[in-house]
């Protein structure tokens, strides 16, 4: 079995507190959306680690590089096109409401 990395663009969840530096909740942190809840996950034959390389709070993203066999890659690049809506179906989401004061507290033109 051939283990490979592949980058990936995928929803991040959880509550944002501040950007700089970035910080999330302890009861809440920023992540990754839980892969082993995605449709067809499956726990006998799927194997991963990830590392992420950039966030972008704004947009509700992550790009990581996913290290896994090619039977995980390819069930990742089929949910994909429908991951971000998988995230909203499931309510998974990204509370920016106490980044927002932050950065009116900062003098940043709140977002929206």
């Amino acid at each position: 079995m051939a283990i490979f990395k592949r980058k990936y663009k995928v929803p991040i969840m959880g509550k944002v507190l501040n950007d700089q530096p970035l910080t999330g909740a302890i009861d809440d942190p920023i992540c990754v959306i839980p892969f082993n809840e995605l449709p067809g996950w499956d726990l006998d034959r799927m194997a991963y680690a990830y590392t992420c390389l950039e966030y972008n709070v704004d947009e509700g993203w992550c790009d990581i590089e996913l290290t896994a066999d090619e039977a995980t890659h390819d069930w990742l690049l089929s949910l994909m096109p429908q991951i971000f809506q998988i995230r909203e179906s499931k309510s998974w989401k990204l509370d920016k409401t106490e980044l927002e004061k932050v950065r009116i507290a900062r003098g940043e033109k709140a977002e929206g």
